[in-house]
């Protein structure tokens, strides 16, 4: 992981580390997200995190993800699912970043340049 930004949040629930968050209910909280292609989509998680801890999250930079499907090098990735895992961006896509390199499928690790952006 190469991140140029961290920043710390309190975990709403249980997060895997290399798990992409989302923005809590409460402010200065991040949770994994509740569905697949997820929007309001904070970084990716540097560590694991208990309840109610505190979780570094990459913001801006180079995140090594979990995938959750095969993806290609090069490949738009949003939120594969409620595990906060990546997987490749559809055409209308909340999208985390780009992958810079491949998985061949599921629980596979993949670097993420961290890209946000949104549709509409």
């Amino acid at each position: 992981m190469h991140t140029i930004l961290n920043t710390t949040f309190t975990a709403e629930g249980a997060i895997p580390a290399g798990a992409v968050v989302v923005a809590g209910s409460t402010p200065g909280c991040v949770k994994l997200p509740s569905a697949a292609n997820a929007g309001q989509i904070i970084g990716v998680a540097v560590q694991s995190a208990d309840t109610g801890r505190d979780v570094s999250v990459a913001i801006v930079g180079v995140a090594t993800c979990t995938a959750g499907a095969a993806i290609a090098m090069g490949t738009p990735v949003v939120a594969y699912d409620a595990t906060g895992k990546v997987g490749p961006a559809g055409a209308a896509a909340n999208i985390l970043g780009i992958a810079l390199s491949a998985a061949s499928g599921d629980a596979e690790a993949v670097d993420v340049l961290i890209s946000p952006a949104f549709k509409a």
